[in-house]
């Protein structure tokens, strides 16, 4: 079974000297081929030489990273988006006529003909470059927008269904894709059949053409699963594909990440490969992917940097790779990360200097976010209210202005530091990404804090109650409607709420031993930390069983905050 890591590039490509260092411990851990995701990051040319970035990756990068990866038989399988998610071209004025709704560059509208000649150039351009690539991906998840926007017309004219519109789109691009490079297997993400019936997703014939790629992110995979979907799949497809996540999948800008979240998804998995099989033993997984995604869209920032997520990649990855995790397995990915400590935080691998300055960083915001003193005198004598009729406890806010002033001095003496490290890994449009977010930001608003909270101290005389000012007239406040917006609740007439009030409707191993779903059992012959042995053992996963050592550098193991693509 391959075990593929995703690559993910999207404007924010690490240097190659990185790639040179991590591809062989990949390599060492069990990765046979890398998804590489590109974007706007691929040296497209000719008609589409407006779309890469200004950082993109250049010919001479390309070829350097492919001639890499095929010289440690990492086979490529390049991702391209050929539906949702095509922001990266839609959002340019010279492709914004193939947006499917004016208004979002997200998809790109189906049943026109200068879409199809848009995606076969993507399509020639990339498989041109990959020449000993056997397998491509034309995404196609998450198409919010279609049936929204242009195609509607086209719908209705024809008298297609939602459904069928995606199928003839994928059909499309898919015989496009066959005819011309036939030695090419296409891969599609899942999603947006996951829930169709067999008739329909038999109805365009596509199961022996197309391999879907299952995914899902959670710590219980299942959860986004039908009861039916083996059973389904295994009738409409020869060959599946399994995608878990190592990093990118807790937060859209979460930079550390959280090892137990991960594990717990690809413990998991391996039940439900187990458990599928069973259901479908002629359906074959042709592999599991990795994916460690960098941003949720073209316009996000940034995920966990791949450095600081490399500790987690090597254990999903080892996990993935045995079928489960014992002490040997933690020992070995130890010791191939040159770790001296179980925890995995004295260690010499590839990026581990990032790696300890994220933990550090943590460690600070943690400070920060946690402290109890600092966040009660900030929301109980540093409100807007507050500062606005300059009402405030002159001794509460000499507490609060020198613990503002230790949290300032806490990130702004790692930040030259945090700068210095990531130019090490990535360019200076990335690294300065980072630190806006996750530096600059928090520190101006630290900074308009401590100004507020040293113009208050100097109040000496305050107003009775009710507090009146300018700003505030008690008998001037905005009437409001009966009823939320677009919720058809109905609120206290007696409460007070803004008058811009809005509602958010968008809610390798010492053992010889590899996992092989295919014989039923993962044939570890020690007893597992946690994860099942076997499927007959009954042991279930349970995050709190995850060895303290795990644990040691996860700031927050009870963080559950999913990705948007996963709720």
């Amino acid at each position: 079974m391959k075990r593929i890591v995703h690559i993910d590039l999207k404007g924010a490509a690490p240097k190659f000297d990185y790639f040179k260092q991590i591809f062989p411990v990949l390599k060492e851990l069990g990765a046979t081929g890398l998804l590489v995701e590109y974007e706007d990051m691929f040296p497209y040319e000719g008609k589409l030489s407006s779309v890469p970035a200004g950082n993109a990756l250049t010919k001479t990068n390309l070829l350097e990273i492919i001639k890499l990866a095929n010289g440690l038989e990492l086979e490529i399988i390049p991702l391209i988006q050929t539906f949702g998610h095509m922001e990266f071209i839609l959002k340019l004025n010279e492709f914004s006529n193939l947006r499917e709704s004016a208004d979002t560059p997200q998809v790109i509208a189906p049943g026109l003909e200068d879409t199809y000649g848009l995606i076969q150039t993507l399509i020639d351009q990339i498989i041109t470059n990959h020449p000993t690539s056997r397998y491509i991906h034309l995404g196609c998840d998450e198409v919010y927008e279609l049936g929204r926007g242009r195609s509607g017309e086209y719908m209705k004219k024809n008298n297609l269904s939602r459904s069928d519109m995606f199928f003839e789109h994928v059909s499309k691009n898919v015989r496009y894709l066959k005819q011309k490079y036939p030695q090419i297997t296409p891969i599609i993400w899942d999603d947006e059949f996951r829930h169709e019936s067999l008739e329909m997703i038999k109805k365009f014939g596509l199961g022996n053409v197309l391999e879907p790629m299952i995914w899902s992110y959670q710590p219980n995979p299942r959860k986004k699963f039908s009861d039916d979907i083996w059973e389904k799949y295994g009738k409409a497809f020869k060959n599946v594909w399994a995608a878990s996540s190592f990093k990118g999948s807790t937060g859209s800008s979460q930079y550390y990440t959280n090892i137990t979240h991960h594990m717990s998804n690809h413990l998991a998995w391996i039940d439900v490969i187990l458990e599928a099989k069973k259901i479908a033993p002629k359906m074959t997984f042709r592999g599991v992917t990795l994916t460690g995604w960098q941003r949720y869209d073209h316009f996000a920032t940034l995920c966990e940097l791949l450095p600081s997520a490399f500790p987690s990649l090597s254990l999903c990855l080892t996990t993935i790779k045995r079928g489960g995790f014992t002490q040997t397995d933690h020992e070995h990915v130890q010791n191939t990360l040159k770790c001296s400590d179980k925890e995995l935080t004295k260690c010499t691998f590839p990026g581990n200097d990032l790696y300890a300055l994220i933990l550090d960083f943590t460690e600070r915001e943690n400070f920060y976010k946690n402290n109890i003193g600092l966040q009660s005198r900030l929301n109980g004598w540093l409100t807007d209210y507050n500062i606005k009729h300059g009402f405030g406890s002159p001794g509460q806010l000499k507490v609060l202005e020198k613990k503002i002033n230790q949290t300032i001095a806490n990130y702004t003496s790692i930040r030259p530091k945090l700068e210095e490290v990531i130019l090490r890994y990535y360019d200076r449009y990335t690294a300065d990404e980072w630190i806006s977010v996750h530096v600059d930001q928090p520190l101006k608003f630290l900074s308009e804090k401590y100004s507020e909270a040293v113009k208050l101290i100097k109040v000496k005389i305050f107003s009775k109650r009710p507090l009146v000012s300018k700003y505030s007239q008690i008998n001037n406040q905005p009437k409001l409607d009966n009823t939320f917006p677009n919720l058809g609740i109905k609120k206290n007439p007696n409460s007070i709420m803004p008058s811009n009030f809005e509602t958010n409707r968008n809610p390798k191993s010492k053992q010889s031993f590899e996992f092989n779903p295919g014989s039923l059992k993962t044939g570890l012959k020690e007893k597992p930390i946690y994860g099942r042995q076997n499927e007959l053992t009954g042991n279930k996963f349970n995050s709190q069983n995850i060895p303290k050592q795990l644990n040691y550098n996860i700031p927050d193991s009870n963080y559950r905050r999913n990705r948007n693509r996963i709720v």
